[in-house]
């Protein structure tokens, strides 16, 4: 059985605290003539699925560093 806990994430995407959410702005494009379609995606560290570590809320917490792979 596979649970999906992720969402998309896009530019009606909510952010926490009403803050600036998901921007995607178009650099390049095919259609334009240039040889690939590419973007720049600027979001905030709150937006959609996330995990938090302790270092987030303690100066001294742990990082994701502290934290070996098949922890989760």
């Amino acid at each position: 059985m596979f649970i999906q806990l992720s969402y998309k994430i896009d530019v009606e995407t909510p952010a926490y605290g009403g803050k600036q959410g998901f921007l995607l702005t178009p650099l390049s494009s095919i259609e334009k003539g240039d040889s690939a379609n590419t973007s720049k995606w600027e979001f905030p560290n709150h937006l959609g699925t996330h995990i938090d570590f302790p270092y987030h809320f303690f100066q001294n917490g742990q990082t994701v560093e502290d934290f070996p792979t098949d922890f989760w």
